[in-house]
């Protein structure tokens, strides 16, 4: 009888098409347990990414599940670095991105507020952050916060003087000069010194101390001062001193009270 090989050739692609996907189901489970599914690994501890909810998994023996408090320390001090590390890079991006978000959202009473410093230092040359929040009701937090936004947009500026920051409206308004007499005159005792002397031309320190209720040493830190920035001049007159405007000086005072 002659031998015909084609039935079983026939055969053998049969078995083999039936046979390789078995195994290679086979193959997927055990696959699950491969190094691509393990997260850690020291000694005889490996630890495994979570099994799928239809995958047969034995649970069993060494393959138990156990809790987070029973894992080694190492393992435990890894997850919680891990977290800790990625709260404090997803804070660090809250913070930097914050104020940019919440710029972008503002409300119409952050406008309101924010027109209001503007208009209050527009007014008020030489102003500082404390006496904005004292004179418009504000919380100083609130007032430090617009001014930064205020400063950003190029709206106004920020001149030291001594160890106070005055605020000036962004504009060729006022010179150098200007700002260095406003913020002078911001000074409560030495704008009603300012005043005085600005309506008593020729004045002398007696005169001023009993006018703003000082004493003579205490006009004479005020006058000092007012010296030393170029508010006012002196003049001998016989064994007294009388105290002037600078011409400049005047010429400010007289072109804010006419605005």
């Amino acid at each position: 009888m002659q031998w015909k090989p084609l039935p079983y050739l026939l055969a053998l692609v049969i078995f083999t098409a039936i046979a390789l996907p078995a195994a290679s189901a086979q193959n997927d489970t055990y696959d699950y347990y491969g190094p691509d599914n393990v997260i850690a690994r020291q000694g005889d501890y490996i630890i495994m990414k979570h099994a799928p909810p239809d995958a047969i998994v034995d649970d069993s023996g060494a393959d138990g599940t156990i809790t987070f408090w029973q894992l080694p320390l190492w393992i435990q001090l890894t997850q919680v670095t891990e977290i800790a590390v990625i709260t404090a890079a997803a804070l660090a991006l809250i913070l930097k991105l914050g104020p940019i978000i919440l710029g972008k959202l503002r409300t119409p009473r952050d406008n309101e507020i924010r027109d209001q410093i503007y208009t209050y230092i527009k007014d008020n040359p030489g102003t500082t952050m404390a006496d904005i929040a004292r004179r418009e009701d504000l919380n100083l937090g609130t007032v430090r916060y617009h001014i930064g936004q205020l400063q950003s947009a190029h709206r106004i500026n920020l001149v030291r003087s001594n160890k106070f920051v005055r605020l000036f409206q962004n504009s060729n308004t006022y010179s150098e000069r200007d700002k260095t007499i406003l913020s002078a005159m911001n000074r409560p005792t030495a704008l009603a010194l300012i005043s005085y002397v600005h309506e008593n031309p020729g004045t002398t320190i007696q005169q001023i101390a009993g006018h703003l209720n000082i004493t003579d040493s205490g006009a004479h830190v005020q006058l000092k001062k007012l010296l030393r920035d170029g508010i006012v001049r002196t003049e001998p007159a016989g064994r007294f001193l009388r105290y002037y405007l600078k011409d400049d000086v005047r010429a400010l005072i007289e072109r804010q009270n006419s605005i």
